[in-house]
C-alpha cells in the first residue's frame, strides 16, 4: 500500500499478512487475489489511517517498505479484518514471533473453518 506522511507518499507493508499477489509485478496472479484487491481497496483508498510499528519486527522491510499493523480512524484495525474475511492469509516472517500473532492466527483459522473469502474457493 502506499501512504502519505510528512508530504512525501512512502510505500508500505502489511505486517502478518499475506494477501494473494496480483500479478502486476513479477508473480502469476494467485487464486482471489482480485477480490482481495478490491476489499483493501475499499478499506484503504482516501482514509485516513494510524500506522503502528512492531518492536519485533524491523521497521523497513525489503525494497524499503515501511512495515506496519494498520488501524482505520473508526477503529477498523485492517490486518484482522483482512485475515478474518478471508482476504489474506497470516504470514510469519522468518518464524519471528510477533505481537499479534495469536489473534490473527485465530481470525485466520475461523475464516478457514467458515470458508470464507479465499478458504472457500482456493485450492490450499
Amino acid at each position: 500500500f502506499s501512504v502519505e506522511m510528512d508530504g512525501k507518499t512512502e510505500m508500505g507493508r502489511v505486517l502478518g499478512i499475506d494477501a494473494p499477489e496480483t500479478g502486476e509485478k513479477y508473480t502469476e496472479k494467485e487464486c482471489f487475489a482480485d477480490e482481495s484487491k478490491t476489499k483493501a481497496i475499499e478499506l484503504l483508498a482516501g482514509k485516513r489511517v494510524r500506522l503502528e510499528t512492531d518492536l519485533t519486527q524491523s521497521e523497513q522491510a525489503v525494497y524499503g517498505r515501511y512495515l506496519s499493523y494498520v488501524w482505520l480512524e473508526d477503529g477498523t484495525f485492517f490486518n484482522q479484518e483482512m485475515l478474518e474475511g478471508g482476504f489474506a492469509r497470516e504470514y510469519t516472517y522468518g518464524g519471528l514471533l510477533y505481537q499479534h500473532q495469536t489473534d490473527f492466527l485465530r481470525a485466520q483459522e475461523q475464516a478457514q473453518k467458515l470458508g470464507r473469502g479465499l478458504w472457500g474457493i482456493c485450492d490450499d
